[in-house]
Order: C-alpha cells, then sequence, then structure tokens
C-alpha cells in the first residue's frame, strides 16, 4: 500500500501521523504543498463533506455467513489482535497479503461483525484492526478504498476509518467525523 501524509495546522503547531509507527507527531515548521492521487483527494474531500457520502442501506439482520469462512476471518483477527497497535507497520505489510474473502468493504464489514463477536463490543477501541481485516478480505478497496487515520486536535486520541464508493463502508462507525484524517493509505 501507497501511503501520503496530509498534515493539518492546527493553532502553531502542525499534526501528522507516522507512517511506519502510527505515532501522532507535533512539528512546528511548515508542511510541504501536497499533491494528492484523485482517489486520496476526493475520499479527503468527502471526509470534510460527510454529509454528501452515500447511505448504507444495511439492513438490521446481517447476512449469514459459512463456518469455513467465519473461521478464517477470526483466524486474521486472532493475528491482527496479536499485533496490536504497537506493531503498527507489520500489522500494514500482514493486511497487503490479500485474502479476498468478499466482493467489497461494505460486505466484509458487515461479516466481521457478525462473525468476530468482540469486534462489535470494542469497535471503539479496535477500529484499526478492523479497518485492516475489511482491507486484507475485501476485492474492492485496492480499486476504490482509502483508509484514513485521523486524530481529534488537540487531546490527540486517534481513529481509522475507511471511505470507500463514495461511503464509509462500515455501518457501525460513526466517530470518525469527529476526527481529521492525516494519514491516508491506498492502492
Amino acid at each position: 500500500m501507497k501511503y501520503i501524509k496530509t498534515p493539518y495546522n492546527f493553532g502553531e503547531f502542525n499534526y501528522a501521523i507516522h507512517p511506519y509507527r502510527g505515532d501522532l507527531m507535533e512539528y512546528s515548521q511548515e508542511p510541504k504543498t501536497l499533491v494528492l492521487p484523485k482517489k486520496v483527494s476526493d475520499a479527503l474531500s468527502l471526509c470534510d463533506n460527510p454529509y454528501s457520502l452515500r447511505i448504507i442501506e444495511r439492513q438490521y439482520k446481517l447476512p449469514e455467513i459459512e463456518s469455513d469462512v467465519c473461521r478464517e476471518l477470526k483466524r486474521m483477527h486472532k493475528t491482527l489482535m496479536s499485533l496490536g497497535n504497537k506493531r503498527f507497520y507489520i500489522s500494514l505489510l500482514y493486511s497487503k497479503i490479500r485474502n479476498s474473502l468478499f466482493n467489497n468493504t461494505e460486505d466484509a464489514f458487515s461479516f466481521i461483525a457478525n462473525c468476530v463477536k468482540d469486534q462489535i463490543e470494542r469497535r471503539n477501541e479496535l477500529c484499526l484492526q478492523r479497518c485492516l481485516l475489511a482491507i486484507k478480505t475485501s476485492r474492492s478497496f485496492k480499486e476504490s478504498g482509502v483508509l484514513f487515520i485521523g486524530a481529534s486536535l488537540p487531546t490527540g486520541n486517534m481513529h481509522a476509518w475507511i471511505i470507500e464508493s463514495n461511503c464509509n463502508p462500515d455501518f457501525q462507525d460513526r466517530e470518525w467525523i469527529m476526527y481529521k484524517p492525516l494519514l491516508a493509505f491506498y492502492y
């Protein structure tokens, strides 16, 4: 995956997220002017204008999932959990090893919510692992998705979310709107 920092000026400081460690960085120098790829530029525009996003028409009853697929999801989730946020770069590398179980990221998030129970209970704590698992298992992310990692400034709280096909495909994530995107990953 490629990445691009999208630094943000807040008061006298500039903020960005380190692309290999996942740390929030604060620095005083002016950020360089960015030339964003169209996919990232379009997704950032949607982050700035969330009411222009396509609304997901997801029913409350999630689709049934085959036991083999569920076992595979649980195995990959367990691996991502063992890597955790402390091994940020290794988690990114692991998610690049594709296992396309689902046609799109919206379906991936639905099945993750249906199969991996602690993702539902701890979805706010596990946002990065949840997004990386969706990226790993979705066929469509590579073509049309962007993973953002952002921060709520100046608190430093961080969150990860995906914008794909003019929507946030994670129908359970409503918190992303409170975070400023500082780092984008895409193919």
